[in-house]
């Protein structure tokens, strides 16, 4: 079962801004995604910044698609009720005022919208609240795709250091060494760089 939305939906969900307050560009999947707070974001997009709504968008779209995927929804289904709350998202900007909440209120909205959509398209169909995941497993889903952005950010060696540690936390850094082709003290400074490049980029991705 896919649990990512498809580029043509990210685009569809960049668009929302035309015809608004401005244009939005279109999202392309090697798009280079700078980081900042979700406030930072929300200041942006309320000023009229359209590439702070296509990183807005960039950021939730997985965790919001998960929701009616993991109720087992269709891929059209899911991206329909992805649509519904981003336009909903972006008709609240100008008076969202907690952006701290902002991944809760999309979850929520989205199980909200899932549930609709089930009764409205499939009324015999019994949608048990069970089937739709709980805050605690989105989060983990939202922790893990933040996880993959930010090692998406390290340069080849940093990227093949740190997965090696993700693997085996024990890993030595002799190991490290063989594996990469570097010397014992590269590898030492290369994952003590890249260790403080990951705090530091999941720490501004709000982890």
């Amino acid at each position: 079962m896919a649990h990512q939305p498809t580029t043509q939906t990210l685009n569809t969900m960049s668009k929302l801004a035309l015809g608004l307050k401005f244009r939005a560009p279109l999202f392309q999947p090697s798009q280079e995604v700078t980081v900042h707070s979700d406030a930072d974001l929300i200041r942006c997009c309320q000023k009229g910044d359209a590439r702070a709504w296509a990183e807005l968008v960039h950021r939730y779209a997985r965790l919001v698609y998960s929701v009616p995927r993991h109720a087992g929804l269709t891929e059209s289904d899911s991206e329909d009720v992805m649509q519904d709350v981003f336009r909903i998202l972006f008709q609240k900007l100008p008076t969202l005022r907690d952006p701290s909440c902002l991944a809760a209120w999309l979850v929520t909205c989205a199980r909200n919208r899932t549930i609709d959509l089930v009764r409205r398209s499939h009324p015999a169909s019994a949608l048990a609240e069970e089937q739709i995941p709980c805050n605690g497993e989105l989060h983990r889903i939202e922790q893990r795709d933040m996880l993959l952005k930010a090692l998406g950010r390290l340069t080849g060696n940093e990227k093949i250091i740190v997965s090696a540690l993700f693997e085996n936390p024990d890993i030595s850094d002799a190991a490290l060494a063989a594996r990469t082709g570097l010397k014992t003290d590269s590898v030492r400074m290369i994952k003590s760089r890249a260790l403080c490049k990951l705090k530091r980029t999941l720490g501004e991705m709000g982890w």
